[in-house]
């Protein structure tokens, strides 16, 4: 678990690797670019947490968010791209070197697990 500024709950370990996460669909704020495409293929994030687009290719790579108005910079090999959600939103995106290379991620708000007020929310972080 890590803290980030301005969220009071607990949220997943960064991953270090594509390795660390679920191919398909997985829960943080990690994706990676890697030559079989996006890890995950999809993501559920929280808003206002760090999102880290990992480049694990050999070749600089741009990701365009396609219903949103965001593009990453340049991202070279072994480095990493930060998006900042401050909306919930979801959101398609793909590789700007080839746009069949696509993911999805969800922004969701988090919730203080001890706010009774609180809707029901199953990727809360554990209490």
């Amino acid at each position: 678990m890590r803290y980030e500024k301005g969220i009071p709950i607990p949220l997943p370990a960064r991953a270090t690797t594509s390795k660390d996460v679920d191919p398909v669909h997985d829960l943080g704020e990690d994706i990676f670019i890697t030559k079989d495409g996006f890890k995950p293929q999809s993501l559920t994030a929280k808003v206002e947490a760090q999102l880290w687009i990992h480049n694990e290719t050999d070749t600089t790579q741009v990701v365009r968010f396609v219903n949103w108005p965001w593009s990453s910079p340049p991202i070279e090999p072994g480095a990493k791209a930060i998006y900042v959600p401050h909306e919930t939103v979801a959101v398609n995106y793909v590789l700007g070197s080839n746009q069949k290379v696509a993911g999805s991620v969800l922004f969701e708000p988090w919730y203080d697990p001890n706010d009774p007020n609180a809707p029901p929310n199953p990727t809360a972080a554990p209490k």
